[in-house]
């Protein structure tokens, strides 16, 4: 209910095309990270984990934001590689927000895109992971 309300009081800065192609990506990168999270060894996906943050951190702080347009491939391979990150280690917005920052989006459209593109993507990766047994029942309801 939460994340419809946030939608609707967003909607006028949503990127929908954007979000749709996210989102788009994200049905096929989840279920690759889905199961890279069930044959992963734990402790190795802890330190892929670990690596992934510090990888966007430094990006993040090296890189300089440069309007540019990227296409309709370039956002679903985005959306692509967000969704086996959400699958493997529920880390989705970090890739998002990264490359909508280093193409100078404004931050009001990255917020309301990501509030449209969470809102759908978790309930597909939670249904994925509630049907592989990583989350119960209790966990999906909230």
């Amino acid at each position: 209910r939460v994340g419809a309300e946030m939608c609707i009081r967003a909607r006028h800065d949503i990127d929908w095309k954007l979000a749709g192609l996210l989102l788009a990506g994200s049905l096929i990168g989840n279920p690759a990270g889905v199961f890279l999270l069930a044959i992963a060894d734990p402790f190795t996906l802890r330190l892929a984990l670990y690596g992934f943050v510090t990888a966007v951190c430094l990006t993040l702080f090296f890189a300089s934001p440069a309007p540019r347009k990227l296409g309709s491939p370039s956002w679903l391979g985005v959306g692509l590689v967000a969704g086996a990150i959400n699958g493997a280690m529920a880390l989705s917005g970090l890739v998002i927000v990264t490359v909508m920052t280093l193409t100078a989006t404004r931050p009001a459209r990255i917020r309301a895109t990501l509030v449209a593109y969470f809102f759908l993507s978790d309930i597909y990766s939670g249904g994925l992971l509630a049907t592989c047994g990583f989350i119960g029942r209790e966990t999906l309801v909230l």
